[in-house]
């Protein structure tokens, strides 16, 4: 044996050092998250931070103990520790095995046993020849290790994209523990759907009583939202982050919810963080936002930070364990996430008596439940920080509520009843904060209340007749509806605060709450904002309102978008002035594929449209024969997006001259989109033409053109109609909005779009998961079964209860490319109202809960 005296030089202790947390750590992580990807739930990134904290701590380490052990332990610690990174290379990249690890069964441990003993042996003699030439390891350390490194290099690329095909689970809200506060620290949010500004400011002032309930408190009445609607309005809200269209808004709400939202930052501070909200779709269920979350599957994930990286960590130590450690890791493993889930276990729901329903008596609507819930149920519970965030639906239209919160049946949309569900829902948050000061959290809660936008919709107007500031004049375009949406409720109160209400013109806007927040917690994260109650009154203020139309919530881009800047009191249009931003072209730029805009301001002139109407603020109509030209390379799914129609038209679709597809637009059926498929791949210079056929021209809003495999599904692989699925990626014409148990068909026919890898070796079973508009004086829906515009199947469903119906689809529909285009048509919809079952006006037939197409036999 070969003992070597020479110390080691620093770049060997260096390149010992760099190279441990590598082998150790760094690549062991990265072929495990990606050989695990669909096991995990969290994405990759979100483990950055701690693995390179991680990683320099291991570095410094190793350096130090080196550097300062003597010269004889110094070099056999050398040699040992390159041994073991041969190792860790070795069982990283080779040594694998396949131990089943997610089946819920425990491995077999004697299965190949054979060759783990030859691995063993083959380790043991490994180790004997690094000791025996230590020295010429030493020598060349940097020769070895660049071999080592360079090999494993050599895999990453492809490793880093398996962890890019990491897609969140499906979660949804619940209730768990949203009552529960904090003996330490309360940051509480309270929205009140709409509420305006000035009218809120009206009923503060002119009720004494009322304004009682509000100590510390301070109105912020100069205030501005980003959105006129909920959508966009409440993520901006918690996050400083106003949507822009640069991407699509699903990837928006992900982005900025998981990344940006003062609840995913407060919690990594670790708050405890809860949402109740009557519009879960402006807001992101996962469990990096918020604690009170569960999997579309029901399974708790409450702690699902703690399980990933505890999932991960052990099956690092796993997959760098000899095979005679690997039972005793795997046990390990089971042990530590024993009760895991027994918080949430043992956590029991609020349940109110019938004493405590004083407004959810005869309404279990869900803010009559709320606000009894909240005065039953809220308690002192944790010590850990808390966030809490509750959105109210009032005092939003329809307006049904009296001044005391009492229902009264449906009035007329006039500020004449604006303003009494207005007081009702701020008496019924006076007795929640009532609430919060006799379990002893008012006092030093940071809470915050507010609208995520004003009343534009219906005529409430704007009540200038107060003491507000007074106009300074000037020319306005800006129509007051848009100025009423834009002018939102902000109240705030800082922890120990007292005294009367008070009011301030403060320039503020709803983005501010972030940085307002994070002042008071003491965080210093990068905003758009600026905190609340640090602008003064006289301070000169750019704000910004982007106007536009709800045109539903499972929107892509939200167009057209009109943006404001408002300086001065936000309440006077003269205020508010246009940008000129073109929110149009940050979408078409976006987009995947070719997208038409066709509302004025829209980019129409780009694709030299001819034969279109003058444009209104939302779309254009056809005027005769009307067409545009592409200018790039576009796919073959064509599709529209068109305003609801009041009378029958037909419109055929054109290439060039010829007359390729026809679309049938159905008065009062409730679409707003139609898609067809081209016969070929079309291209630059090609030429889209729409001839009015029979009626009147619908008002057509945007055009696109996609390539088919933004439609790619993997056989098996279901798709899920509900608010937390994946449904949107596939779903085309004839589809209400998701909502949580699925969604609606709407009109005569319903599309989704597969695109498949290759043509099916066999045939493929279509199974549905459904439940049909069946009532007693409607007996049956026919729905039939079209694939590729072949009728395959025809579904008689006579009963309201949700039912899986396979339908056989033979390999011979399937075209070569792998195209599945699957139309539902109904041949007896309902409408609800005009057969005394609701108020229900959309056509309906089905209600769809989930798919799937798999090979028949499976």
């Amino acid at each position: 044996m070969i003992v070597m005296t020479a110390p080691l030089r620093e770049y060997q202790r260096l390149t010992i050092a760099l190279l441990s947390p590598c082998f150790f750590l760094l690549l062991p992580f990265l072929h495990v998250y990606a050989n695990n990807v669909s096991n995990l739930q969290l994405p990759s990134s979100w483990f950055y931070g701690e693995l390179a904290v991680t990683s320099v701590l291991i570095a410094f380490l190793i350096y130090g103990v080196l550097k300062f052990s003597p010269r004889s332990v110094e070099t056999w610690l050398a040699a040992t520790l390159i041994y073991f990174i041969v190792v860790a290379w070795l069982h990283t990249n080779f040594f694998i095995g396949d131990f089943g690890f997610f089946t819920g069964a425990e491995p077999d441990w004697d299965s190949g046993l054979g060759a783990q003993m030859l691995q063993a042996v083959l380790l043991l003699g490994l180790f004997v020849v690094f000791l025996f030439f230590m020295e010429i390891v030493l020598k060349n350390l940097v020769f070895f290790c660049s071999l080592l490194l360079l090999s494993s290099l050599a895999y990453v690329p492809q490793l880093l994209e398996k962890t890019g095909d990491f897609r969140d689970k499906n979660y949804t809200f619940t209730k768990k523990g949203i009552y529960d506060f904090s003996s330490t620290q309360n940051v509480i949010i309270f929205v009140l759907d709409s509420a305006q500004a000035d009218v809120v400011h009206e009923l503060l002032m002119e009720n004494a009583s009322l304004r009682a309930g509000y100590e510390g408190f301070t109105l912020f009445r100069n205030a501005v939202s980003p959105f006129p609607k909920t959508y966009a309005s409440i993520p901006a809200m918690l996050s400083g982050k106003p949507y822009d269209n640069s991407l699509t808004l699903s990837d928006y709400l992900l982005t900025v919810y998981r990344d940006e939202s003062v609840s995913s930052k407060l919690k990594r501070s670790g708050f405890d963080a809860r949402y109740s909200s009557s519009s879960p779709q402006a807001l992101l269920a996962h469990p990096l936002v918020a604690n009170n979350v569960v999997d579309a599957q029901g399974e708790s994930d409450a702690n699902v930070a703690i399980r990933d990286r505890n999932l991960i960590a052990n099956m690092i130590v796993f997959r760098l364990s000899p095979h005679l450690l690997k039972p005793w890791v795997f046990e390990s493993f089971a042990t530590e996430n024993e009760g895991v889930e027994e918080e949430w276990k043992d956590s029991k729901t609020c349940q109110l008596t019938k004493e405590q329903q004083r407004y959810s008596t005869q309404r279990r609507t869900f803010d009559n439940l709320l606000v009894d819930e909240f005065l039953a149920c809220s308690r002192l519970a944790m010590t850990q920080p808390v966030f809490r965030f509750f959105h109210l639906y009032a005092p939003h239209a329809p307006y049904q509520l009296d001044k005391n919160f009492a229902y009264i049946g449906k009035k007329p949309l006039t500020r004449e009843w604006f303003l009494p569900q207005t007081h009702g829902t701020l008496l019924v948050l006076k007795k929640m904060l009532q609430r919060l000061k006799e379990i002893e959290v008012f006092d030093d809660a940071l809470i915050l209340i507010v609208s995520d936008h004003g009343e534009g919709e219906y005529r409430v107007g704007i009540n200038y007749d107060q003491s507000i500031p007074p106009r300074l004049g000037g020319e306005t375009n800006t129509p007051q509806s848009i100025v009423r949406s834009g002018i939102p409720l902000v109240m705030g109160k800082l922890p120990r605060a007292m005294g009367e209400l008070s009011v301030s013109d403060s320039p503020v806007t709803l983005e501010d709450i972030p940085a307002t927040i994070y002042s008071v917690v003491g965080e210093s994260y990068a905003t758009g904002g600026r905190s609340l109650f640090s602008i003064k009154e006289d301070a000169e203020r750019s704000r910004i309102h982007r106007h536009y139309v709800f045109s539903g919530w499972n929107v892509d881009y939200i167009l057209p978008m009109t943006e404001y800047e408002v300086r001065g009191f936000s309440w006077y249009p003269e205020s508010w002035r246009q940008t000129g931003r073109d929110f149009n072209t940050i979408a078409a730029q976006g987009f995947d594929g070719q997208l038409v805009t066709l509302q004025d301001g829209g980019n129409l002139q780009e694709f030299d449209g001819q034969g279109w109407s003058e444009p209104t603020v939302i779309g254009r109509r056809i005027s005769g024969n009307a067409s545009f030209t592409l200018n790039a390379v576009a796919g073959t799914v064509l599709s529209i997006r068109h305003a609801l129609v009041t009378a029958d038209a037909v419109v055929e679709v054109l290439i060039g001259d010829v007359v390729v597809g026809a679309w049938n637009f159905i008065a009062k059926d409730g679409q707003r989109q139609k898609t067809l498929i081209l016969p070929a791949r079309i291209n630059e210079g090609t030429r889209i033409g729409f001839r009015l056929q029979k009626g009147s021209s619908p008002l057509l809003r945007e055009v696109r053109i996609q390539p088919i495999e933004t439609y790619s599904y993997d056989l098996g692989k279901e798709i899920n109609f509900t608010d937390t699925g994946n449904s949107s990626v596939y779903r085309t014409h004839g589809w209400s909005r998701t909502e949580v148990w699925g969604t609606s068909s709407i009109g005569r026919e319903s599309g989704v779009i597969l695109k498949l890898a290759e043509a099916p070796e066999r045939d493929l079973k279509l199974k549905l998961h459904l439940e049909g508009y069946v009532f007693p004086g409607w007996s049956e829906q026919t729905v039939e079964v079209v694939v590729n515009g072949e009728v395959i199947h025809t579904l008689e469903i006579t009963e309201r209860a949700k039912r899986t119906y396979e339908v056989l689809v033979s390999r011979q529909v399937v075209e070569k490319n792998g195209l599945l285009a699957l139309d539902f048509r109904y041949l007896s919809p309902v409408v609800q109202s005009e057969i005394g079952v609701s108020s229900d006006t959309r056509l309906q037939a089905v209600a769809m809960n989930n798919l799937w197409v798999g090979y028949s036999n499976d």
